[in-house]
C-alpha cells in the first residue's frame, strides 16, 4: 500500500474513533491498514432491525483512486447481496461502470450499504429469486430476511449483551429518577435553587419594579422566599398608597377649581 493510501486510511479510522457515526463502525483487523473490519447495525423498521452485520473490507493499493472491496461476512437475505457476501452497488465500482469517486470514504460506503438494506437497488440484482419475492411477495421476503437476521446476526452472545445493557440502562434510569423526585413539602431536593435564589436576591434587593419586570425569571425564584415576598409586597403597597394620595390631591384641586 502506498503512502497516500496509508495516510488516508489512518485519518478515516481516527474519524471513526473520534466522531462515531450512528449505525456503522470500522476498525483495523490485526493492526493492518489494508484489511479492515466493518460493522453495520440493522435499520429500524426493516427485517434487519436489531441485527449486527460484519463486513470484510480490503483496501486496494491505489485507494482512494480505486474503491475498496467490501463483502458481507454475516449471511444476509437480500436481493443485492449474494450467498458469498458480494454486494451489487454502483458506489463500489470505478467509472464508467460505477460511481466511485476519490472524495468518498469508508464512512460514506458503509452508510450507503446500510441504506441499501432497507431500499434494495432495482437495477441488476444479484439474487433474481429474492428480487422477485421482494417485488411481488414482500411479506414472504420480509419474514425470510427476519429469520436470517435472527439466526445469523443475533447470536446468543449478542442477546445476552443486549439484555445486560438493558438492565444497566434500566437501573441507571431508576437511580436518576429517584434522585430528582420532586417533593413539594421539601425544597431541599433541589439544592441548585438555593444558589440561584441567593444570586437573585442580591440582584432584586436594591432594584426597582421596572427592573423586576425586565427579569421575570429571577422574580419568580425570589417569590419562593417569604422574606423577599414580604419586602416586595410592602414596596408595592407603598407605591399604591402614594398613587392614591396623588389621585386624592389631584381630585381636590379639580374640585376647588370647579
Amino acid at each position: 500500500m502506498n503512502s497516500i493510501a496509508q495516510t488516508r486510511i489512518k485519518k478515516e479510522l481516527q474519524m471513526f474513533m473520534s466522531s462515531p457515526t450512528p449505525g456503522i463502525s470500522c476498525s483495523s483487523h490485526e493492526n493492518s491498514l489494508q484489511n479492515l473490519k466493518g460493522v453495520i447495525f440493522g435499520v429500524p423498521g426493516t427485517p434487519f432491525e436489531n441485527g449486527i452485520f460484519n463486513l470484510d473490507i480490503q483496501i486496494p493499493e491505489r485507494y482512494p483512486f480505486e474503491p475498496p472491496c467490501v463483502q458481507f461476512v454475516t449471511p444476509i437475505y437480500h436481493p443485492n447481496i449474494d450467498s458469498k457476501g458480494r454486494i451489487c452497488l454502483d458506489t463500489l465500482k470505478p467509472p464508467p461502470q460505477g460511481t466511485w469517486k476519490p472524495i468518498l470514504n469508508l464512512s460514506s460506503v458503509l452508510l450507503t450499504i446500510r441504506v441499501l438494506l432497507g431500499e434494495p437497488g432495482k437495477e441488476d440484482p444479484l439474487m433474481a429469486d429474492i428480487w422477485q419475492e421482494y417485488n411481488y411477495d414482500y411479506p414472504t421476503y420480509a419474514e425470510k430476511a427476519k429469520q436470517w437476521t435472527n439466526k445469523y446476526a443475533r447470536g446468543e452472545k449478542i442477546d445476552q449483551d443486549q439484555s445486560s445493557i438493558t438492565k444497566t440502562l434500566s437501573a441507571t434510569t431508576t437511580k436518576h429518577t429517584k434522585s430528582v423526585t420532586c417533593n413539594d413539602s421539601n425544597e431541599k431536593n433541589f439544592p441548585y435553587l438555593d444558589d440561584q435564589n441567593s444570586d437573585c436576591q442580591h440582584d432584586v434587593e436594591g432594584d426597582d419594579d421596572n427592573n423586576m419586570e425586565r427579569e421575570p425569571s429571577k422574580t419568580l425564584l425570589v417569590l419562593n422566599d417569604d422574606t423577599n415576598l414580604d419586602r416586595i409586597s410592602r414596596k408595592r403597597q407603598r407605591g399604591l398608597k402614594s398613587v392614591k394620595e396623588s389621585q386624592t390631591a389631584t381630585g381636590s384641586k379639580l374640585y376647588k377649581t370647579v
